[in-house]
């Protein structure tokens, strides 16, 4: 992540991990595709994004350009939308459970899908327009780009985005008649780099989950204000979930890395601070609470409270309650 260290931007800025697809930027999270369904007809889908965010930036614009679908069966054309104008898309203001969609009930044919590949406009060395707006704010009309919270903004280059796009490996079935809704999520704390060689640019690899939206949950909880004043003195604060009982640990590109994470905010002048994470898959996960500065290029020693994390398990739609410190 952007950790808040001497050497901030100094060489990786945020956590790259995951497994990406040598020809495009694809996703870690496959999953089995199911037996053919045999079905004739069309469905509809709806698709959107969302983030796990990322501290010491104010916007991270990315410019959708379209969504391809590729079908199982070779003798029906993949689906395309091309998105005209392009949607620029703020990742920073889309935490939680918040999301923003790039296909609302769009008609296509029904049956079985490999993958989804989203279009992205961030070439190399695109020229950057100003940004003098706020966090939250919309972002200017034209490509992507990163704006820290010093107020620089930067190029956003994404390696073969613009070529052969962000693609999510993950098989699914869209019935005939019936509805499919999928969100992907964008881990920006283990995605952006500011590599050396590639000033000014900053260079995003994203890491992408897809999560069919009918069978996720969410995770919520309160965080004791002392545990914020006290601990997060240099850094910022936040909540690491890990996919099932692990002991937590620091971003190193292994299987052991967080799942995605969630910042820990006030809204009423550090009287009371909350997290949320949402779009977990059902399933069994760890979280963990940290003050502590990651460095993917450092095998560093995070402290985490509890040390062992707390482990949970999420049925679809639900909305887990976890406070930290955890009640004992």
């Amino acid at each position: 992540m952007l950790a808040r260290k001497t050497s901030n931007f100094g060489s990786v800025i945020l956590v790259l991990a995951g497994t990406l697809a040598a020809a495009a930027c694809g996703s870690d999270d496959p999953a089995p595709q199911a037996p053919d369904a045999g079905t004739v007809g069309t469905g509809f889908m709806s698709l959107a994004v969302t983030d796990a965010p990322v501290d010491s930036a104010l916007k991270v614009c990315v410019e959708f350009a379209s969504a391809e679908f590729n079908h199982s069966d070779g003798s029906i054309a993949n689906p395309t939308f091309d998105f005209d104008p392009p949607r620029q898309i703020d990742l920073l203001t889309l935490q939680g459970s918040d999301s923003a969609a790039l296909l609302l009930g769009e008609e296509m044919a029904a049956g079985n899908y490999n993958w989804i590949r989203l279009g992205v406009n961030a070439p190399r060395g695109a020229p950057t327009l100003s940004d003098d707006s706020g966090a939250g704010e919309p972002c200017v009309a034209g490509g992507s780009y990163i704006k820290l919270d010093s107020g620089v903004v930067h190029n956003l280059f994404i390696p073969s985005g613009s070529q052969s796009g962000l693609q999510l490996n993950r098989g699914f079935t869209l019935p005939a008649g019936g509805n499919a809704s999928f969100t992907v999520d964008f881990d920006l704390r283990k995605s952006i780099t500011a590599p050396p060689g590639q000033s000014p640019d900053y260079m995003m690899r994203p890491t992408l989950r897809l999560v069919d939206n009918a069978a996720a949950g969410s995770l919520v909880g309160g965080v004791l204000p002392q545990l914020v004043t006290d601990s997060c003195t240099t850094g910022e604060p936040v909540v690491y979930v890990f996919s099932g009982s692990v002991t937590p640990d620091d971003y190193d590109g292994d299987e052991g890395d967080a799942l995605t994470s969630a910042m820990v905010t006030s809204d009423d002048n550090g009287v009371s601070y909350s997290y949320e994470v949402g779009f977990l898959a059902a399933g069994d996960y760890t979280a963990a609470f940290t003050c502590d500065a990651d460095d993917v290029e450092a095998d560093e020693v995070i402290t985490f409270l509890p040390a062992d994390g707390v482990q949970f398990s999420l049925a679809a739609d639900e909305v887990k309650v976890q406070d930290f410190p955890p009640a004992p």
